[in-house]
């Protein structure tokens, strides 16, 4: 039963699309804010909000350009299959959203700063100065008409010495005359105990809204000082101004005498007037502190349209990395799958998420693979039989060579004892021998094929391949007086878990042939290597015979075949059985002419490369 090797799939990442969104609710709440506190008359109640909601928008704004640069150098810099297609679906998703999110953000940037600076045009400003000078100036005109009129009421009471006693009504009707007279809404004369002697007042203002002047006024101009003062009514703003009446009057305070009485001037300012003068001072205020915030302002508005585009360009280049993906990692899974089943693993199966296209071509890849594993494994059992066969032929052949001679031999007996001929005992006596030779023959056949056909399986023990390789050289150093062996044995070969005396037939075997290949006399050379990257050892065995030719190599490991004239052809069979049985590989190196070399590759186990080494 074969294991299938799954390729995993990649999952997509979301955390662009929840930046993305937590990028754009400041970006909201700034476009709220700002169009809910400007309106038609632009003003913003506190600079550090926006400036506030502005640094939280540059702070998301930074975090989402790091994440997506981030996966945009990784897509560029990535060396894969698809890479570079990946690469161009990204570019021309950016750049499709980028050039009109570029020309809107800068149109629209265009049209904010113009507008921002039309609300705080020289022409408004000057309007809002002019506006609120006239306002300025009519205020200073009454003030200035208050003051004469109180100070001609006054003149005309002393002019008259309407003060004196039994001119009460007099005095009335002279206040009464100037009050129409300057258009006054009332016109009063208090003594200096704050006593109300006279008054005048317009029939048509109600009666009770004047409660006399404040308490603070009089007393000031009881010392002779002249004060002007504002009260509100439910008519509008009333300017009042209290005008000391002293015997000697003069307009600087320190110099004048106790007031003997004062008159008090009334003028009324309609609401409708008030409200409209209120108006222009709040709006020149307003205007005032909304130009402070022109550049915040101007920047607010500019970093959520930036934050908008830049919204936008990041949201195209995260779908261009997810459709990329979405093509390139099932393209990527299928390079790897081929991969792979060139290497020989035909239980591959790719687990990639894919639709369309290219969903029906991973499909087929999967179902091309189990065919192919399917296939292999007939194959495989054809080759069986196959090598069965051409191993069932040799041995016949080989059989066949033996009973020849075998046969002549007795027909040759049988003839000669038909015939009587003389000398038949020594015709016996040959023919015999020769038979007996064929059998011998044929007995060490049957044991070769025997020891092929029924290898025992492996019993793995932790050795020393350096002490194996030894042992058996001595034995060829020994008997072979014309043979050399060297080694050059890596000292970090560390102990693997081998059957000794399996391991000891594969070397038995290669010396034996290097031996015959150089007609017992020469020199072989034993070379080992450790590859702990692949946890590996490479062996070596090479002789100075004459050489392997090119058309026999490919046939070298196949049983019963020879090139020797007395060779089983089941040596290097057996040796590469044992070798495959060891999860190791062997290969011949031979250039047809002089020397043969046998490399080996034995693989290490995960807990055998802690072993300490051996030399």
């Amino acid at each position: 039963m074969h294991s299938e090797t799954t390729l995993p799939q990649s999952k997509l990442n979301l955390r662009p699309v929840w930046i993305t969104l937590l990028f754009l609710l400041p970006c909201l709440g700034i476009t709220y804010v700002l169009n809910e506190w400007t309106g038609d008359t632009p003003y913003i109640p506190s600079q550090i909000l926006v400036l506030t909601m502005v640094n939280v928008d540059l702070i998301l704004l930074v975090l989402l350009a790091l994440f997506l640069s981030r996966n945009l150098v990784k897509a560029f810099f990535e060396r894969h299959y698809g890479s570079g297609f990946q690469s161009k679906l990204i570019l021309a998703f950016v750049g499709f959203s980028l050039i009109p999110s570029g020309l809107l953000f800068l149109v629209a940037s265009g049209l904010l700063t113009n507008s921002v600076n039309n609300w705080f045009s020289i022409q408004v400003e000057q309007s809002l100065n002019n506006a609120l000078e006239v306002a300025q100036a009519y205020y200073q005109d009454q003030q200035v008409q208050i003051q004469q009129s109180g100070q001609a009421i006054r003149d005309e009471i002393v002019r008259r010495n309407l003060l004196s006693p039994r001119r009460e009504t007099a005095l009335r009707n002279a206040l009464e005359r100037k009050r129409v007279e300057h258009g006054l809404a009332a016109v009063e004369v208090w003594s200096p105990q704050m006593d109300l002697l006279a008054s005048a007042t317009d029939p048509h203002f109600p009666e009770g809204e004047l409660g006399g002047p404040m308490e603070p006024v009089l007393e000031q101009a009881i010392a002779g000082v002249q004060e002007l003062a504002f009260e509100t009514t439910s008519f509008g703003k009333l300017m009042l101004i209290a005008v000391p009446i002293t015997s000697s009057p003069t307009a600087v305070a320190s110099e004048a005498d106790m007031a003997n009485a004062i008159v008090v001037a009334y003028r009324i300012f309609p609401e409708s007037v008030v409200a409209k003068g209120d108006e222009i001072v709040s709006s020149y205020e307003d205007y005032r502190q909304l130009k402070a915030f022109k550049n915040p302002i101007k920047t607010a508005y500019i970093v959520s349209f930036a934050v908008i585009a830049m919204t936008i360009v990041f949201s195209a280049a995260w779908f261009g990395i997810y459709f990329a993906r979405r093509i390139t990692v099932p393209m990527e899974k299928l390079a790897e799958g081929t991969k792979a089943v060139a290497a020989g693993n035909l239980s591959v199966h790719i687990d990639a998420k894919a639709d369309g296209e290219m969903g029906t071509l991973v499909e087929s890849f999967n179902t091309m693979a189990n065919d192919l594993r399917v296939s292999n494994a007939e194959l495989v059992k054809a080759q069986k039989v196959a090598a069965w066969r051409e191993v069932a032929q040799r041995m016949a052949h080989e059989i066949k060579n033996p009973l020849t001679p075998i046969q002549l031999s007795a027909q040759r007996l049988r003839k000669k004892a038909l015939e009587g001929a003389d000398g038949i005992h020594q015709s016996v006596q040959d023919a015999t021998g020769i038979i007996i030779n064929e059998v011998q023959s044929l007995m060490r056949l049957v044991d070769s094929f025997s020891t092929f056909a029924r290898m025992p399986e492996p019993v793995m023990a932790e050795e020393s391949l350096h002490d194996v390789i030894r042992d058996v050289s001595m034995l060829y150093t020994t008997a072979q007086r014309d043979v050399e062996v060297h080694y050059s044995l890596d000292d970090a070969v560390p102990p693997i878990s081998i059957d000794r005396e399996q391991m000891k037939r594969v070397f038995v075997n290669l010396f034996e042939n290097a031996i015959e290949a150089m007609d017992h006399k020469g020199r072989i050379w034993v070379r080992t290597r450790y590859d702990a990257q692949q946890r590996k050892v490479h062996v070596e065995v090479e002789d100075e015979g004459k050489g392997i030719p090119p058309e026999d190599r490919e046939r070298l490991f196949l049983p019963y075949f020879s090139n020797t004239k007395n060779g089983t052809g089941l040596g290097l069979a057996i040796v590469n059985r044992i070798i495959t049985d060891h999860h190791g590989q062997i290969r011949v190196v031979s250039d047809g002419s002089i020397g043969t070399t046998f490399a080996m590759e034995l693989v290490v186990g995960e807990s055998e490369a802690d072993v300490a080494p051996v030399s």
